[in-house]
């Protein structure tokens, strides 16, 4: 099922989008694609998915952060992981969005895979890139992938130099501090 301004990046079931992918006006469009779970990773989400809960045809989860290098968007991984590890275990349909679906969500989505879908950050930011080539986190929150991948896998980074598709700039990702 279509999913406008959103792409699948984890099988049929994890999406990556903007704040258009969930706009009030799409409303039937997402239940009908069989959307269960929603993530707003931004400042405000929009408005009607702040009607509170029991009010949306699906779960939805806001995580308050802004697409900045000060943001600590790794503080929000273990949360964000468990409400889309949920939508998994249900079977359903999660949509991540934040602004444009560039930065914040992209960064959130890599993390669960790496975390839970046994991914190096270097496959999944290409398994992202690969249908959403617009995804490019901004360089404090590619350095909170990279330190997220380390602590997770125990083992030294991804060599983006092995993900040819990967922005060469990328390569030179800053983690140690």
């Amino acid at each position: 099922a279509n999913i406008p301004d959103a792409t699948a990046v984890l099988g049929t079931w994890l999406h990556v989008g903007s704040q258009e992918s969930v706009a009030e006006e799409r409303k039937e469009r997402l239940v009908a694609a069989g959307v269960t779970h929603v993530l707003s990773v931004m400042k405000r989400p929009p408005p009607w998915l702040s009607s509170g809960p029991g009010s949306l045809p699906f779960a939805h989860m806001h995580v308050k952060v802004e697409d900045t290098r000060a943001a600590d968007i790794s503080a929000h991984f273990d949360e964000t992981g468990a409400f889309i590890r949920a939508c998994e275990g249900a079977r359903g349909r999660c949509v991540v969005h934040c602004a444009f679906g560039q930065s914040r969500s992209v960064t959130v989505a890599a993390a669960y895979m790496v975390k839970h879908g046994d991914m190096s950050l270097g496959a999944a930011l290409e398994a992202i890139r690969s249908v959403r080539p617009c995804a490019c986190p901004n360089p404090s929150f590619m350095t909170q992938l990279v330190k997220h991948e380390m602590a997770t896998t125990g083992a030294p980074p991804s060599d983006f130099r092995d993900f040819p598709s990967l922005p060469k700039a990328w390569r030179f990702v800053a983690w140690r501090d």
